[in-house]
């Protein structure tokens, strides 16, 4: 019901002309050099065969064991898997990557109290073709291994750390230990992931990070063609998403960590930088620090979402403090 984001195509790359917009011909992918044709089928191998088995498939139908048949039988297939990862490929091929196969999880009762039910809402995951997963293994894993320690800094633990999910409640119990005055309210954006703002997401990728940037540009300056495959077999298509990141999609994680970052965590962080710690396990927020402060935070917090179309959802909001007289502390 709502109107479609306006279209990304009159937003360009800084490199001219940009590598997905050429125009390539997938039938002279392969290198002239035998050492580095030699490198390439090697290289792809190694990243197909290292993938986690019987993962769900794309719309094509693929998995990663069918890609590991085909890479160790034919050398054609490691060099269309490079010319997918450096978005050389003919408009029609990068048109087919960009669908995604639709699967529908029930949503977890906010309060945990009932089961998973439709009652309480949809989570739409997006499974793209596994040639498509397979050509960018290699960039996210790249990608998250040169933000994870600058996200960190601006209070980002989602990002390349093991057992991040731990980061946010072991600080939190510092500081209560700390100071067991303090209150801490858990923000949660609703559906993040599928409704952040496309141009604000170019926007930050353009000045930040150019490959992501073009990966980015490559599947999502349009819409992506939304499937879904009945129990018959038959594949319908049902949309185009002209909204948000594809969850399900292995570099989505990293790019909304990136723009949710820069764009809505580090400022709050850094106009409380003395008073109110903040912390974010992707969309999850956390804000710790003298109860009266925290429904400023709470309202800057959902004034710089707003404006990368995020809206935090009531359901979930929680507010936090050790049982205690507090006087005038008292959350």
């Amino acid at each position: 019901s709502r109107p479609p984001r306006p279209n990304l195509a009159n937003i360009a790359s800084p490199r001219s002309p940009p590598s997905y917009l050429e125009n390539a011909d997938l039938g002279h992918a392969k290198p002239s050099d035998p050492k580095r044709a030699e490198q390439l089928v090697k290289k792809w191998q190694g990243v197909c065969s290292s993938a986690q088995r019987r993962s769900a498939p794309g719309g094509e139908g693929w998995r990663y064991e069918h890609l590991d048949i085909w890479l160790k039988a034919h050398d054609t297939g490691a060099y269309v898997m490079q010319a997918i990862a450096d978005h050389r490929v003919p408009p029609d091929v990068r048109t087919f990557l960009s669908a995604d196969r639709m699967l529908a999880f029930v949503k977890p009762d906010p309060d945990g109290v009932a089961p998973p039910s439709i009652a309480f809402g949809i989570r739409p995951i997006g499974i793209p073709s596994a040639f498509r997963r397979t050509a960018h293994r290699p960039l996210a894993t790249e990608a998250t291994a040169r933000w994870s320690e600058r996200l960190l800094e601006m209070g980002q633990v989602g990002c390349g750390l093991r057992a991040g999910a731990e980061v946010p409640p072991r600080m939190l119990q510092a500081m209560l230990e700390f100071d067991p005055s303090c209150a801490i309210d858990s923000e949660d954006v609703k559906n993040a992931f599928n409704e952040v703002d496309r141009e604000a997401v170019a926007d930050v990728l353009k000045r930040e990070d150019p490959e992501l940037y073009d990966y980015f540009m490559a599947y999502y300056q349009t819409g992506c063609l939304q499937l879904f495959r009945l129990f018959s077999g038959e594949l319908l298509r049902l949309w185009s998403s002209v909204r948000g990141l594809i969850q399900g999609d292995a570099l989505a994680a990293v790019i909304f960590d990136i723009v949710y970052t820069v764009l809505v965590l580090k400022p709050v962080r850094e106009f409380y930088r003395e008073s109110v710690v903040v912390l974010a396990l992707h969309d999850d927020t956390y804000a710790a620090g003298c109860p009266t402060l925290l429904p400023e935070v709470s309202k800057m917090l959902k004034e710089y979402a707003a404006k990368i179309g995020l809206v935090y959802g009531d359901a979930k909001r929680k507010l936090l403090q050790l049982l205690g007289d507090h006087g005038s502390r008292d959350a």
